[in-house]
């Protein structure tokens, strides 16, 4: 079994080698086939966040199970999405989730969202990973913003420190912390309704000096962005592509 730092390697191996992608698919694979089919497609080592109900649902959706071991035959890694209410829902219910999200799909890793990064939650969230790490899943923490305290970089393979429109992500800046080669966590870049390929390709360029490894951009809108990939797939696909090949030695 992969390790969770072996995890973390294959779904990006630092930006010495540019970006790398990460996609929230949260789309019901009978209703949006051709979203499933493009993830699917996308270069090895893709990061993959598959949410069949909010979490793993109530029971085995053959669907997904399916759909996983096709990402994995592709070589991407596979994160089960678990929300955590910003540390008010119950250690027993994520754990839960986890547990179904690993015997139902097979998931390598978790993406724990809605955290808050406060201090305050430090000991909370330790414990919610050390559930994870304990069934050899890799761990991936959602603040959705970057007022994060450093030590959560300790706690997590990857932290999603940006989620949001493309204006907020213009006008967003990361602390020091973060650009530290040291730092032990990835990070991740979630930015959606960004309309036109200069646009995404703008929104890229922000991402990979914010520092960050892992990144998708979306001109997907309303309550789920990521219900569809992006019209512009294809360029935001060879443009990332062209990063990764321009900085190989």
């Amino acid at each position: 079994m992969l390790t969770p730092g072996d995890l973390a390697g294959r779904a990006c191996r630092g930006a010495a080698v540019g970006l790398r992608l990460g996609i929230p698919i949260y789309a019901d694979p009978d209703l949006h086939p051709a979203t499933w089919t493009g993830v699917e497609g996308a270069p090895a080592g893709t990061a993959v966040i598959v949410n069949p109900d909010t979490g793993p649902g109530r029971f085995r959706d053959a669907r997904y199970a399916a759909r996983v071991v096709r990402l994995h035959e592709r070589g991407h890694v596979v994160y089960g999405y678990v929300d955590t209410a910003y540390g008010t829902r119950a250690r027993t219910a994520i754990a839960a989730d986890i547990v179904r999200h690993q015997g139902w799909f097979g998931i390598d890793g978790i993406f724990f969202d809605q955290v808050p990064g406060g201090a305050d939650h430090l000991a909370q969230y330790a414990d919610v990973a050390g559930i994870a790490r304990a069934r050899g899943l890799g761990v991936a923490f959602n603040m959705g913003q970057a007022s994060v305290d450093p030590r959560y970089g300790e706690l997590a393979d990857i932290l999603a420190v940006f989620e949001g429109p493309g204006s907020a992500h213009a006008a967003a800046s990361f602390p020091d912390w973060m650009h530290l080669p040291g730092r032990r966590a990835h990070l991740w870049h979630l930015v959606f309704g960004v309309p036109g390929e200069r646009a995404m390709g703008d929104a890229l360029a922000r991402a990979a000096s914010g520092p960050c490894e892992i990144v998708f951009v979306t001109d997907g809108l309303g309550p789920n962005p990521w219900r569809r990939l992006p019209t512009y797939w294809e360029r935001e696909l060879a443009l990332i592509g062209d990063a990764r090949r321009s900085e190989d030695p």
